[in-house]
């Protein structure tokens, strides 16, 4: 069997960076990005601090990287060809609520959020670009749903910021504060989703495919347009 090539000493400096940022993420997400001292981070991790500031030049360059390493996770869309926008609507809910309300995502988004003077400017950046994701799957969804007939015709961007705000407000204070007794995160899901459904779904049927307009010469229509979208 032939032995590994690198070094133990090199191996374990080649994996320093990500030790590093494991550690990092976590005290940014216990206190956020204000309290945490960098001494902190040094010890979660076992090195000292001038370790860190080999690898990383200051506070605010780690905490760079730490949302760097956050967007990866970020949920990313999907194809969405002849899937039913209801169910697709909320799976899209739920895959982001998974996302949003997870502990150490959380204390970093209210921290982006929640811009001050001493806020880095990458977690601005971070928290337009994790809003920005939200609303456009969001809108996509609505937008398919709203071509096959089943939602009715909404104002896609006013529907797709009042979601979000509502999938970021309920995540984010969830996680700030202890859970009441009896509250329960997945039934609020299922309000948020029947509120929403309840406003947009279309009663009336849409009509049958023999009923529809033909589009017209040259020109796709909207329907198929929009199943063929992914985002």
């Amino acid at each position: 069997m032939p032995a590994d090539p690198a070094p133990r000493w090199q191996r374990r400096r080649e994996a320093r960076p990500a030790e590093l940022l494991e550690a990092a993420a976590a005290c940014f997400g216990e206190t956020g990005y204000q309290a945490t001292r960098v001494e902190e981070i040094a010890s979660r991790a076992g090195v000292t601090v001038g370790t860190v500031y080999r690898y990383f030049p200051n506070k605010e360059a780690l905490f760079a990287a730490v949302l760097d390493e956050s967007r990866k996770a970020l949920p990313s869309g999907w194809a969405v060809a002849e899937r039913d926008p209801g169910r697709l609507l909320r799976e899209t809910i739920d895959r982001w609520w998974g996302f949003l309300a997870e502990p150490a995502q959380s204390v970093l988004l209210r921290a982006s959020l929640a811009p001050s003077a001493e806020t880095p400017e990458a977690a601005t950046l971070y928290a337009r670009e994790v809003r920005s994701r939200l609303e456009q799957q969001l809108g996509g969804v609505i937008r398919l749903g709203m071509a096959a007939g089943v939602f009715r015709s909404v104002d896609v961007g006013g529907v797709s910021r009042s979601l979000a705000d509502a999938l970021l407000g309920g995540a984010l204070t969830r996680a700030a504060a202890p859970s009441a007794p009896g509250d329960d995160p997945a039934g609020y899901l299922a309000i948020l989703f029947s509120t929403l459904v309840n406003g947009i779904v279309n009663r009336a049927p849409p009509p049958a495919p023999a009923e529809r307009a033909a589009p017209a010469t040259g020109r796709t229509e909207p329907g198929a347009a929009a199943r063929a979208e992914s985002w």
